[in-house]
């Protein structure tokens, strides 16, 4: 090829005439460097520059010059080429950085396809023309516009070279996704000669090219300069630069500015060896440091680790005392020192290093008549306000990181203040270079290294580094292995597949973080230098003659089971934390296709879920997806086997609110649900146009079955006949090749229908959702009914009848209600089921479980526990009120058909409808202009997508301008950025980015008092304050032609502003446009009472807008928005200008019915004078309609039901005197009233529900009522049961409290014991026993307390019980004696109790008196425990009358054996007694 013509012509320098290339002047050896075409490791230059170097070091004088070889895999660009089919004319290409690792190779035949002109890559570009299929010629400084046109089906891209550019602007230009879409690179004569024959119409031409994934050998080259002095000679240093270079055009890598490095090192040497060290420095110049410092990790494997399992693998064992590397550039003759980690915790181990340099610094920068407060930066331990990042604008990816991460003390000389703009971009040539910046460097650094290996003190007050610094590299072994035929275990290796470790940042300062290697014949790939954590890994096999992916992983459940899961739905990730890692990645015979625009329409951010299915809705056999890493990007390329047949189609559901389906529409959700896309025919580009039509689709078949049983939403009818018709103007547009509208209309359709699809959904479940609060009524429904209907005697007949009820009503529902349409029967029936048997089981596992506890304490100690509980009583009530309303058969269903017509009624008037609101609430200030302001109210960082999306939807009705902030900040203070001038340099706290067209929305132009706003997006220019330019010298009469250097970028001085006039600018918000004092608009900073000083609210909303300070004007650079944009500034508002006003608010609510933002928006009345700002969002709220139309009827049946459970009362008062004689409690008595209305509440509401339900299915069947539709959700159904069930249970109350007042006629509702005097404490228990059974009841309570041992826990523990008989006037007392603690325990209560049966008056009746003695604890908690005791007490003697006379009779030989032993401690004998 013509590019590698000069590869002869370089070794005839170095064979011929070698002086020149061994000169002692840098720029000789940095433009040799940069003349042999790309020195990327493994192409041929990168073996010229490894000569060179090692001839240059011999030819020095370094003694034992050592190349050590090693081999990497290298994207290889084997050429390219555009033709013009009509002149045959032809152009020379270069390919571009591989998509991954999909490389810009076309089959060898080339593509055929026509050439069209697409600018800047902006829609408004491409109006008029075909984009499928097409060759586009793009400028190169679009960023990355070019996946735009891909989106559209465009083919393959061509930039034309920009006369200026930078490492963002390639770095734009591919992805980390592996898409299909080649691009090359054309030179600018070139270029512009094909966009001026484009002014006639698009260009037939054919496209060729190749780039191939090869192995090949890249070198280390180092050598020794042996230390001069007997002691310190052992001390050995290393001094590292690297001699590769990078760039986005591979074949075209000149890495003049990278090559500066290896030049000083060079020099360095000279110095060296004319003046040797009294240490041992070995000078090492690496390769492949742009490829993951893949050269700098093979040194260290070899030589330098510590780790002893990799130290026993190392061919020569160096152990360096320190590592120093140099990474220079020219655009800046500042150079600091660092220690190559941002740690903390490490920083202080290497203060004495800086300190110790920075001393160095100032003596030689004397010598040598330079500022020795700026010679060198001290980036270890710098002055307040600064940090390494500001020193280095996003940082540098050196090679003294790794010597760090092997546990090695380490160094690095940089550049600082230089961005490093042209880095990774054909257009780093030397002429660009600024050759006095790189002589003064490497003059101080030969001075500065010289003076550490001579410094006998350099290593003296140091701490240990052992303890800190560890060795934390290791290996990983990845094994690509498919499937063979008809087998269960993927053993065949793939030999040849590309692994890919580590893809998640592009590149850093040009160096790419990716580790990309070739498995050898047995399919494996050894990487090395990885550090402990977890990594991404994949691996590809690539056709070597199309470029095409035959073999992708494979992301099935079959293969997960060796691959292992995968995080985030698609990505495979190795652990590495061992001395030998393995890691193995199944991959299957693939086809792809890319898809594009994944981003979220409500959030404006990309999707993170991706679900692949097939056609039934189930995971593919086999199937892969990979995903850009980065955010911005928004694409990706999903993966299926090459064999798939037609039925295999997949779809793909995008965090279930994006929908690929490839639906064929229909009036079924079967039919809509698609057959997915089968990748060998059909394409997923202009994804957002499929996604949209699928959703719709799927929409509109749903709420086709909804209108069919008369269920209607009308605002998701709304949003699905908006969707509708974008997608028709979105058409319309396309066939206009109207692009800018086109997208405009999708984006909007997409935020329709991907807010109406999941509330499409949403309703459809709540309709299933309502059937099953009904079907949970229907069992106690049905046994209730047979209660009420038949009551049956007869178990079987009871079953019968219970499930005769059941079925009935079951099909009752299923005829009436569309859930049965919706889901299949079946499925409803088998979750009625399952519900059914779950609860039952359950409760027949408690059941079961609490039986066996006490029969089995029944059994050993003939000890009952249990309690009269409202359980219980609600059983019997239940049956107690069933019988009863049976013998009032009349009253019965006058009553239920009073709630069944409440029901009817409340599902008839109550709907709940989630709508969307419009939030506005005012602001207490003016606005500036009419429009709209975009920001986070945290002032956050605004995602890529907010200004495309913006631009869409308002650029065609008024002007859009974003802004962005460079501002470095952390928790503990502000940092600063330095603004070098020609004589001074100041110290900015902030930069602020702005369009042209921003002096029309907030005239910010009016605040400049010298020069003029800017006119470009891009230029290289900036304004400054005066003060800040009175500091620097500039004069209002020098603007325009003073400058300002910025992170190494030169900037004209185009204006100064007034900065009190900048301050006072506001936007709608009422703040500023400078960038936020985050540290300053802290809550510590602006104290407790901050949040009220700007406030908004409407009646009770609690909307805020937390305050922000923002940085002094003063300090602040203003430049371009695009410059900045390149220098990093992050986006942080976009503002619009309305042309008309009085669309705003129009425009501002169509936004937000599809975005889910706050924004604020200034709108002015007509007429008035002024424009008021509101804050807009909007809202999702649920309102409940009609309960204002159902008070009256509510309340007539709230009395129709409270006079049936009078009347109850009233005619049941002799059945409630002898419940309460039996002993139930007034509390029981209320609750057998209670439990009657719940049986007319469950009956009344499932009654009321079907029959209401029925009643307008056949209205609205035979058409009698028009436009009714019925309320299914299972929300209103929920609401309006309990409602009824709230008025039956509500007007049960008052006649439940008449009837526990009935039950014991006076004040005293339950019996209360009287208050203790003192320690002792005295009472009458309400009961009385026959004699009978008072000695029954001693053995009872004594078994009963002896069961509460010391060995039991439980409420008490006993002891020392007794049971004792005394003859007193003719009369037998008998009682129950022991000591108790009571819990809890450790409150320290206990007592002595005795539980007496005294006679009464009465002849054979004894009366029940308790006596209680505290021993110890608390007064007041001593009462308190007792009380629970004491009520326990009392639910014993009502089991007693529960129980069987045998066990009755076992507790009276009991007592009486144990008299008749003395009944001194009865527990001693209780198992005697029981045996």
């Amino acid at each position: 090829m013509n590019r590698l013509a000069f590869i002869p012509l370089a070794f005839l320098i170095l064979s011929v005439d070698c002086s020149t290339a061994k000169g002692e002047d840098l720029s000789e050896t940095v433009r040799f460097l940069s003349s042999l075409g790309s020195r990327i490791s493994g192409y041929p230059g990168a073996e010229v520059a490894a000569d060179f170097v090692e001839a240059e070091l011999r030819a020095i004088g370094v003694a034992d010059i050592t190349r050590e070889p090693f081999e990497i895999t290298v994207p290889m660009d084997k050429g390219g080429e555009l033709t013009l089919t009509e002149s045959g004319e032809r152009f020379t290409l270069y390919g571009m950085w591989p998509n991954l690792v999909r490389t810009p190779t076309l089959p060898p035949e080339g593509y055929l396809g026509e050439l069209i002109y697409g600018g800047a890559g902006e829609w408004a570009n491409y109006k008029g023309q075909e984009l499928e299929g097409r060759v586009v010629l793009m400028e190169f400084n679009s960023w990355g516009r070019w996946l735009q046109v891909a989106s559209m089906g465009a083919r393959a891209i061509v930039f034309i070279e920009p006369e200026e550019t930078t490492g963002a602007q390639g770095e734009a230009k591919y992805s980390t996704a592996p898409l299909d879409i080649p691009r090359y690179w054309i030179e600018r004569s070139a270029g512009l000669q094909l966009k001026e024959s484009l002014r006639q119409g698009p260009l037939q031409t054919i496209l060729k090219g190749r780039m191939d994934w090869q192995r090949q050998t890249a070198w280390n080259i180092w050598g020794v300069i042996p230390g001069s002095d007997a002691k310190l000679a052992n001390e050995t240093i290393i001094v590292e630069s690297y001699y590769d270079g990078i760039s986005v055009v591979p074949a075209l890598a000149p890495s003049a500015e990278t090559a500066s490095g290896i030049a000083a090192l060079l020099s360095l040497a000279r110095s060296l060896v004319e003046q040797p060290p009294k240490r041992t420095v070995l000078l090492v110049a690496t390769g492949a440091h742009f490829q993951a410092h893949q050269g700098m990790v093979n040194f260290i494997d070899r030589h330098a680790r510590i780790h002893p399992h990799y130290a026993r693998q190392m061919d020569f064992p160096l152990k360096p005392k320190l590592f120093i590397s140099l990474d220079l550039t020219t655009q800046t003759d500042e150079m600091g020192i660092w220690n190559n980690t941002l740690s903390y915790d490490l920083k202080r181990f290497f203060v004495p290093f800086g300190r110790r340099f920075t001393a160095y610094a100032e003596q030689e920068a004397t010598l040598l008549g330079r500022d020795p407060a700026r010679a060198l930066v001290n980036g270890i331990s710098p002055i307040r306000g600064m940090d390494w990042s500001t020193f280095v604008p996003g940082g540098v990816s050196v090679s003294g990181q790794h010597a760090m991460a092997a546990g090695i003390v380490s160094l690095s000389f940089v550049t600082v203040n230089d961005a490093r703009y042209v880095v990774d971009t054909p257009l780093d040539t030397p002429d660009r270079m600024n050759w006095g910046n790189l002589e003064r460097q490497s003059q101080l650094l030969n001075r500065l290294i010289a003076r550490a290996v001579n410094d006998v003190d350099l290593f003296t007050g140091l701490e240990d580094f052992a303890p800190v610094l560890k060795d934390r590299l290791r290996s990983l072994r990845v094994k690509v292995r498919a499937f063979p035929r008809r087998s269960q275990v993927p053993d065949r290796p793939i030999a040849n597949a590309l692994v890919v470790v580590d893809p998640w940042y592009k590149s850093h300062k040009g160096v790419r973080g990716a580790q990309y290697h070739l498995t050898d014949d047995r399919g494996n790939a050894n990487i090395h230098g990885l550090l402990t954590g977890a990594y991404p890994v994949s691996a590809y096999l690539i056709d070597s003659e199309t470029g095409d992916i035959n073999y992708a992983p494979d992301l099935s459940q079959r293969s997960q089971k060796f691959s292992g899961k995968t995080v985030g739905g698609w990505m495979l990730e190795s652990r590495i934390r061992w001395n030998t890692n393995e890691k193995t990645i199944v991959v299957f015979p693939s086809i792809s296709r890319p898809f594009y625009g994944l981003i979220d329409p409500r959030f404006l951010r990309s999707f993170k879920g991706i679900s692949i299915l097939d056609r039934t809705g189930i995971a593919p056999r086999q199937f892969g997806l990979a995903r850009g890493f980065d955010d911005g990007e928004a694409v990706g390329v999903v993966f299926g086997p090459q064999d798939a047949v037609e039925d295999e189609g997949i779809k793909m559901v995008i965090d279930n609110r994006l929908l690929l389906l490839n639906s064929e529409g229909g009036e079924t959700e079967e039919k809509a649900r698609g057959k997915g896309y089968v990748l060998s025919r059909d394409s997923l580009v202009r994804t957002g146009m499929l996604a949209l039509e699928d959703m719709w689709k799927l929409n509109d078949a749903r709420l086709r079955t909804m209108r069919l049983h008369a269920i209607e939403n009308q605002r998701l009818s709304r949003l699905h006949q908006q969707g509708k018709m974008l997608i028709e103007e979105a058409k319309q547009a396309e066939l206009n090749r109207d692009w800018e509208r086109y997208v405009e209309k999708v984006r909007a359709g997409l935020g329709v229908t991907s807010r109406a699809y999941p509330e499409v959904l949403e309703t459809l479940n709540d309709v299933i959702g309502g059937i099953v609060f009904f079907l949970a009524l229907v069992i106690p429904t049905a046994f209730l009914g047979e209660r009420l209907l038949f009551a049956s005697s007869d178990i079987r007949l009871q079953l019968a009848g219970f499930g005769g009820l059941l079925f009935l009503i079951w099909m009752v529902i299923s005829q009436i209600h569309p859930a049965f349409a919706i889901a299949h029967p079946l499925v409803i029936l088998l979750a009625f089921a399952i519900m059914v048997m779950a609860v039952f089981v359950l409760m027949m596992i408690v059941s079961r479980f609490n039986r066996f506890i006490k029969i089995h304490q029944a059994k050993e100690a003939h000890v009952h526990e249990t309690d009269i509980n409202r359980a219980s009583a609600s059983y019997a009530a239940f049956m107690l009120g069933i019988s009863n309303m049976r013998r009032r058969k009349t009253r019965t269903g006058l009553t239920l058909l009073t709630l069944v017509l409440l029901t009817f009624t409340v599902l008839s008037f109550t709907s709940f409808n989630s709508q969307v609101r419009f939030m506005a609430f005012a602001m207490d200030h003016e606005g500036t202009y009419e429009g709209v302001l975009i920001r986070d109210r945290s002032w956050n960082i605004l995602n890529r997508p907010t200004l495309d999306y913006a631009r869409s939807h308002f650029a065609s009705k008024g002007v859009v301008v974003p802004r962005n902030w460079y501002i470095a900040f952390d928790d503990e203070q502000k940092k600063y950025i330095e603004v070098i001038g020609d004589t001074s340099v100041v110290r900015a706290t902030g930069m602020l980015g702005l369009m042209p067209e921003e002096k029309q929305v907030t005239g910010l132009h009016k605040t400049i008092v010298a020069g003029s706003f800017f006119s470009e997006p891009d230029e290289a220019t900036c304004l400054l304050s005066i003060q800040m330019a009175r500091s620097l010298g500039i004069t209002p009469d020098s603007i325009g032609r003073a400058s300002v250097k910025v992170f190494g970028q030169t900037l004209v001085v185009r204006g100064l502003f007034d900065s009190e006039l900048l301050e006072a600018v506001h936007d709608l918000d009422e703040e500023s446009l400078l960038p936020a004092d985050f540290q300053m608009s802290s809550a510590q900073a602006l104290g407790p009472d901050s949040g009220d000083n700007m406030s908004i609210e409407l009646q009770t909303s609690g909307l805020s807008v937390r305050p922000f300070v923002h940085l002094e004007a003063e300090n602040v650079l203003v430049m371009p928005y695009g410059t900045l944009r390149e220098a990093g500034g992050t986006l942080r508002s976009v503002a619009v200008r309305i042309d008309d006003g009085d669309e705003v608010q129009g425009l501002v609510e169509d936004f937000l019915t599809r975005l889910a933002i706050t924004l604020f928006a200034g709108l002015k009345d007509i007429g008035a004078p002024t424009i008021n700002v509101f804050s807009y969002t909007s809202i999702g709220l649920t309102n409940v309609e009609g309960l204002g139309a159902l008070i009256i009827p509510m309340f007539i049946a709230a009395l129709i039901v409270l006079n049936a459970m009078m009347g109850a009362v009233y005619e049941r008062f002799r059945e409630i005197s002898i419940y309460s004689s039996v002993g139930l409690a007034p509390m029981h008595i209320a609750l057998l009233f209670v439990a009657e209305a719940c049986v007319y509440a469950i009956i009344g509401v499932t009654l009321g529900y079907i029959i209401g339900q029925g009643l307008g299915k056949v209205l609205i069947a035979l058409d009698l009522v028009r436009g009714m539709n019925l309320n299914y959700s299972s929300m209103s159904a929920i609401v309006s049961s309990i409602i009824v069930m709230a008025v039956v249970l509500l007007s049960t109350l008052y006649p439940a409290r008449v009837a526990a007042r009935s039950a014991v006629p006076d004040t005293v509702r339950r019996w209360v014991p009287p208050k203790p005097e003192g320690d002792d404490w005295e009472m009458e228990f309400p009961f009385a026993v026959s004699e009978r059974e008072v000695l029954g009841l001693c053995g009872f309570f004594a078994n009963y307390f002896s069961a509460y041992s010391e060995e039991s826990i439980g409420d008490f523990y006993a002891e020392k019980v007794r049971v004792i008989k005394e003859e007193r006037e003719g009369a037998t007392e008998y009682a129950v004696q022991l000591l108790i603690w009571l819990a809890p325990f450790d409150m320290g209560v206990s007592q002595f109790l005795q539980l007496e049966f005294l006679p009464t008056p009465i002849s054979s009746v004894y009366k029940v008196e308790i006596y209680i003695q505290r021993i110890s604890g608390q007064d007041t908690f001593w009462q308190r425990v007792n009380h629970r005791f004491i009520n326990g007490l009392r639910k014993e003697f009502l089991l007693w009358h529960t129980m069987e006379e045998s066990a009755k009779v076992f507790h009276r030989e009991f007592a009486d054996k144990t008299l008749q032993i003395g009944g001194n401690e009865p527990e001693r004998d209780l198992q005697e007694l029981s045996e």
